[in-house]
């Protein structure tokens, strides 16, 4: 016996619209629909549980390898189901009509939690969530903390006027830009060889299944430029084609202007790993997301370390991050993990020993 399951109460479809019998169909199937719905959500929370555990289990490398051999899902698709689990629980979702859509918005790390609590609240009412209006709660979030930072900033500036004792006269302070190294790329050639070798970082790649013997990589020539941005006589392109985006290698400094010209407008993070502590880097200004930089003077670390790392700081990503700037490469399966979180990559490497190194492990990747 089929059990009739209402329409929510607060549908704002016109029913009365139609006759009797169709109003009585539509009502049922919209009612079996949204139950349908939760019941989707509450799978969503236990699959993003049973992942979480799988890949405490399992690591990063066993845990991708599992994901494409058993699911074909990237990592993308499963932090997904993980962050559900992670912010939100079982009983909460269990019984709301919240899409499956909606719920991968609502759980970003990038969304507030009091964005998730007023979904749950109207949720909670009867009205659907779907994943427009999950959206449009965040842009809505996301443009009151705007005018909120703009009325701050505006009484910061006013606060910097102040009257001389002396003379009554109104005197703005203004703080001097810090100076950042930003190194010049004449005669870079020589210098950061040396810088590379004995006071910087020269890692190498402890992971088996990505070490790259050097005797194997081409000669610079041998490498094809990208035929959309030619080469200039300072610096190079190279494209590395992945499995789902293709990457930009710029044989330059990250500063360099041809390289910033290249950038989208918004980049969802930007990644820093200069050769040596000392050299301070920035992130275009309001162009990016969120950043993340490390550098050390130590020789022989462990790359491994440093990619797990960038993987948690990749899970706080959110859906919309699909683009990355990454200011020197020392680990080119760096590239392969952004890749798993369907990120478009733009690296610039002013090192040309280690651009070959990348496009040769790029070339291996798209053969596997």
């Amino acid at each position: 016996m089929t059990t009739s399951v209402p329409a929510p109460v607060s549908s704002s479809f016109d029913y009365t619209a139609l006759d009797i019998d169709t109003a009585s169909f539509v009502r049922q199937q919209t009612g079996e629909i949204h139950e349908l719905v939760r019941r989707s959500a509450q799978d969503i929370f236990e699959i993003g549980q049973k992942l979480i555990q799988v890949k405490e289990k399992l690591g990063h490398g066993n845990f991708r390898n599992w994901l494409i051999a058993e699911f074909d899902w990237n990592e993308r698709t499963a932090q997904n189901f993980m962050n559900v689990a992670r912010q939100f629980k079982s009983e909460t979702v269990a019984h709301l009509p919240l899409a499956a859509t909606a719920l991968y918005i609502l759980s970003a790390p990038s969304t507030p939690a009091e964005i998730r609590e007023e979904a749950i609240a109207r949720a909670q009412g009867g009205e659907p969530i779907t994943k427009k209006k999950a959206t449009a709660m965040t842009r809505a979030h996301g443009q009151r903390q705007k005018k909120k930072a703009s009325l701050e900033e505006e009484i910061l500036d006013s606060s910097k006027v102040k009257t001389s004792p002396t003379n009554n006269e109104s005197t703005t302070f203004h703080r001097e830009p810090e100076i950042i190294d930003a190194e010049l790329e004449e005669g870079r050639g020589s210098r950061a060889e040396g810088r590379r070798s004995s006071t910087s970082v020269s890692p190498s790649i402890l992971n088996p299944d990505d070490t790259l013997e050097p005797n194997l990589l081409p000669p610079a020539l041998d490498l094809e430029p990208s035929k959309a941005l030619p080469p200039s006589p300072s610096a190079q392109w190279w494209r590395l084609s992945g499995k789902e985006q293709n990457h930009l290698l710029f044989c330059a400094h990250p500063n360099s202007a041809e390289f910033l010209s290249q950038l989208p407008e918004q980049v969802g993070i930007w990644m820093g790993f200069p050769p040596h502590p000392n050299q301070w880097l920035c992130p275009p200004p309001n162009r990016v997301n969120a950043a993340f930089s490390y550098s050390t003077i130590y020789q022989n670390i462990d790359l491994k370390a440093i990619r797990e790392a960038v993987e948690r700081v990749l899970e706080t990503s959110d859906e919309s991050d699909l683009s990355a700037i990454v200011a020197y490469l020392p680990d080119p399966p760096l590239v392969v993990l952004l890749e798993d979180f369907q990120i478009t990559c733009y690296i610039a490497e002013p090192d040309v020993a280690q651009c070959q190194k990348s496009c040769q492990f790029g070339n291996n990747w798209v053969g596997q």
